[in-house]
């Protein structure tokens, strides 16, 4: 799944996971992308997300955030869909965006939330 071309995950993730569909994997609460292009400029990212256990598979707003927290984007997930993200790249050494869900519930007797299920991201 990941890294392609400068796209590496920071820190929130769960390891990589396969099923009938190919590689995913599992975000709690937040997760990082850290993007490390050697070019500066705005950049567009598709990702393959849905909703998981932790919210019932129900519909919730995704927050995208910078590296301070500032919310960039939101986003209303449904369903397994393809997000696109146009993030603002500033820095010549790259940048770090949180993917930031709502807290859901446990799933038992899983002790991960589950909040979010990622198939991919990659460049547009």
């Amino acid at each position: 799944m990941l890294p392609e071309n400068g796209l590496f995950l920071g820190r929130g993730w769960h390891d990589l996971e396969r099923d009938e569909h190919g590689p995913f994997r599992w975000l709690d609460n937040e997760g990082e992308i850290v993007v490390t292009r050697p070019n500066a400029r705005a950049a567009t990212l598709v990702l393959d997300i849905e909703s998981g256990p932790g919210q019932h598979h129900r519909p919730f707003e995704l927050v995208v955030t910078n590296g301070s927290g500032t919310p960039l984007e939101q986003l209303q997930i449904s369903n397994r869909r393809d997000v696109t993200l146009r993030l603002p790249l500033d820095e010549p050494r790259g940048a770090v965006f949180r993917l930031v869900v709502p807290a859901g519930v446990s799933i038992s007797p899983d002790d991960r939330i589950l909040n979010l299920r990622v198939h991919r991201i990659a460049w547009v």
